[in-house]
């Protein structure tokens, strides 16, 4: 539990990284638009409303371009709103106290609510020739933040993720409201409390905490993790009665059962002795006379039960050996003669014996000195290897297989091989052990399913690979089955982190790839100066072939995400006609440039869709450069 928290706490602290560069990234593109610096500067010198507007259509445009962003807010040097992406314009109050914006450098700012939900503003300042000119401030979706928060993957029922910063206090406070949040639990947590995981965080001691409580006063296991660019801390946690629950409901039925077992047996040895005990002393008593040679003595149970059959018994007996004990004598006599006549004919057998023994010893050695040589090559093996003969009972376990079942050898041998090992597919649970049946009914090797998976003793699972082959005398009878099979839950998690790294790359390159788009297009729009029709041509070529990178980046993001099963749709009401048209007008200087000419034909009557934008268009997209294309 331990290690899957700690590799948790480093993936969602990526995450947040990640994402929080993202939106420094998006605001500094916003910042250095050439357009909007010019009016910024005009507006400081003149207070003209005509720059005003232009600079309101400027926050309209920055809002656009990033779903992320909710409402955007330019400020003078003064720190007064000049415009909204809302088109309010001045009318519009900052929710944001002016004086934690600062003037040199982009920052993330968390202002707490009091129902939990943080509100969160990017800012950046406005640089003229080296000299402040006002603010650009972003109020932030925080879908992302809360995506991340509530991924509770591998944390089972109790455990989350919680994302705290630090107020103007000093004290802890959450960004996100907890998972069981409700009116009793504290949102603001002082710095004073260190016993609270959240403290450590901000604190900055990146560690496991096995002994500190959670937000619910209850007791956690813990992990934190510190983002000293943000001041922000995360806390991954898990309760530690989710852990140990399982571990207490046994130990509390072991007791039960035991104090039962216990108690019983006092009362069964109590009842029992006080039945059994007098006449087997009787018994006893009478045994004694007669082994003294007092043949007269007789015992005396008056019972109905077993205890007076075996009186009776007794009494007979000591008839019976009186009178045979007379014909033994006799019998004695004559046999004793008898065996020292067999006796001398025995000595002469014995040597007999003696010399056939040798050799057979002899040949027992050579017969063990082969086997030791079969279990030493067997057990030197690095495969977990068994035999099963016909009926699938276990003849042959060597060490390897021994530590991967959990199983000893000694428990293993002579029992149905389902029992000791559990081959399973590990996508549905199911058996998957038809490979060995296989090869018993066929005679033919068989291959082990690609996603087989066992689980060992201790209810652990892991994955194993390898294959079957029969077992077979020197008629050609097929006798048994030889498996081999190995560990390959490390190659598994190498296939797992190849496919996660392609998607962490995929999506690190598209901040880069967004940044040259948005040159491209300020350039295209002049907002750098006046270009000429060559250098447009050129720089339409650029932004073109920028998009199609894009494009790659996010097939390549989606295979990944299609690799580790977070493939995400989501629908939403569309108009087929105006994605037509999206495509065609990307596709004209294509087209154009082939001589070919693309017509849309769609009734404008026709209903809106419910599908996904974004990947209906790839759709569309894919139909139509294949048409150019071929």
């Amino acid at each position: 539990v331990e290690s899957k928290m700690q590799a948790i706490a480093s993936i969602q602290q990526n995450r947040i990284i990640s994402v929080t560069n993202n939106y420094i990234t998006l605001i500094s593109q916003v910042a250095a638009r050439t357009g909007l610096l010019d009016y910024i500067e005009q507006y400081n010198m003149t207070k003209n409303s005509e720059y005003a507007e232009a600079i309101q259509t400027r926050a309209i445009d920055a809002k656009s371009s990033a779903s992320d962003f909710e409402t955007v807010y330019i400020l003078d040097k003064d720190s007064t709103v000049i415009a909204t992406s809302d088109g309010e314009g001045s009318k519009t109050e900052l929710n944001l106290d002016t004086s934690r914006i600062s003037k040199t450098d982009k920052k993330i700012i968390v202002i707490s609510q009091n129902n939990g939900q943080s509100l969160v503003y990017l800012t950046a300042p406005l640089i003229i020739n080296d000299e402040f000119a006002g603010n650009v401030v972003i109020q932030l979706s925080i879908i992302e933040l809360e995506k991340i928060a509530t991924d509770y993957s591998g944390l089972g029922d109790t455990g989350e993720t919680t994302l705290f910063y630090r107020n103007s206090d000093g004290d802890a406070a959450y960004i996100l409201p907890p998972r069981y949040s409700d009116n009793s639990v504290q949102l603001i947590i002082p710095k004073s409390d260190i016993s609270i995981a959240a403290t450590q965080a901000l604190l900055g001691n990146e560690q496991l905490l096995k002994k500190n409580n959670g937000y619910n006063g209850k007791p956690i296991f813990a992990v934190t993790r510190y983002f000293p660019s943000l001041d922000w801390g995360i806390v991954v946690k898990i309760d530690r009665s989710e852990i140990y629950g399982p571990i207490y409901s046994h130990a509390i039925q072991l007791g039960i059962i035991g104090f039962l077992l216990i108690a019983l047996s006092i009362f069964l040895a109590y009842f029992i002795s006080r039945r059994i005990y007098r006449p087997i002393e009787i018994l006893k008593i009478g045994a004694e006379e007669i082994q003294k040679g007092n043949f007269e003595y007789r015992t005396h149970i008056q019972s109905s039960d077993e205890f007076g059959t075996l009186s009776a018994a007794f009494n007979k007996m000591v008839v019976a050996v009186v009178s045979s004990r007379i014909e033994v004598d006799r019998k004695v006599e004559i046999q004793t003669k008898e065996i020292s006549q067999k006796q001398n004919d025995m000595y002469d057998q014995q040597k007999a014996i003696l010399n056939i023994l040798e050799d057979i010893e002899a040949e027992k050695d050579k017969v063990g000195q082969e086997k030791d040589k079969i279990d030493a090559v067997l057990h030197s093996i690095g495969d977990g290897v068994f035999v099963i003969d016909s009926n699938y009972n276990i003849m042959i376990f060597n060490s390897i297989a021994e530590n991967l079942s959990g199983y000893p050898k000694d428990v293993a041998i002579g029992r149905k091989y389902s029992d000791i090992l559990k081959f399973s597919a590990e996508d549905t649970g199911e058996a998957n052990d038809s490979f060995i049946v296989n090869v018993i009914k066929t005679g033919l090797p068989q291959q082990m399913a690609s996603n087989t998976i066992i689980t060992r003793k201790d209810g652990t699972k892991i994955s194993v690979a390898d294959s079957a082959a029969p077992l077979k005398d020197k008629n050609g009878k097929i006798i048994g089955c030889v498996v081999v099979f190995r560990d390959v839950t490390h190659e598994r998690e190498i296939d797992k982190a190849k496919t996660e790294f392609v998607s962490l790359a995929s999506h690190q390159l598209r901040t880069p790839l967004s940044a040259i788009n948005w040159y491209a297009e300020m350039l295209i729009a002049g907002d750098a100066g006046n270009i000429n029709d060559q250098q447009k041509e050129y720089l339409n070529e650029i932004y073109h072939g920028n998009q199609r990178m894009v494009e790659l980046v996010n097939s390549l993001l989606n295979v990944s995400r299609l690799d580790l099963g977070t493939f995400e749709i989501n629908p939403k009401s569309i108009s087929i006609l105006s994605v037509v048209k999206d495509v065609a007008e990307e596709m004209k200087h294509t087209v154009d440039s082939k001589g070919q000419k693309l017509t849309i034909n769609i009734p404008s009557d026709v209903p809106n869709l419910k599908s996904d934008p974004k990947l209906l268009r790839v759709v569309i997209q894919n139909i139509v450069s294949n048409a150019i294309k071929y």
